[in-house]
């Protein structure tokens, strides 16, 4: 299933990364703050975990 969040900007393997890193994450707080950077990032884009990305 797709997630809309991604659209089709994203290649599978960032998704994977941004979802495994969000859900791995122990504390609730932790989670909300890796969330947040995931949605600011797609939202800039060009950056892919706090790195240049050029996709």
């Amino acid at each position: 299933m797709k997630c809309p969040i991604f659209s089709v900007t994203r290649p599978p393997y960032q998704q994977n990364d941004y979802i495994g890193w969000i859900t791995l994450a122990k504390l609730e707080s932790t989670k909300q703050k890796r969330l947040n950077q995931m949605l600011d990032e797609l939202k800039k884009g060009g950056v892919y975990m706090q790195m240049k990305w050029n996709g």
